[in-house]
């Protein structure tokens, strides 16, 4: 739930920003990876929105 919750908050900022300043995008790429210096497998993975 941590990533959805940031996730939904860079695309605010980043939609609040565009606004500012009349800008426009026709897609947005998400990503997330883990830290590879835990412990953890190392986890990495990407998505392209097209709007």
């Amino acid at each position: 739930m941590e990533l959805n919750n940031a996730l939904y908050g860079h695309g605010e900022t980043a939609s609040r920003k565009m606004r500012e300043h009349n800008s426009f995008c026709a897609g947005m790429v998400i990503f997330a990876a883990s830290s590879p210096h835990d412990n953890a497998r190392y986890f990495k993975t990407s998505v392209y929105h097209q709007f």
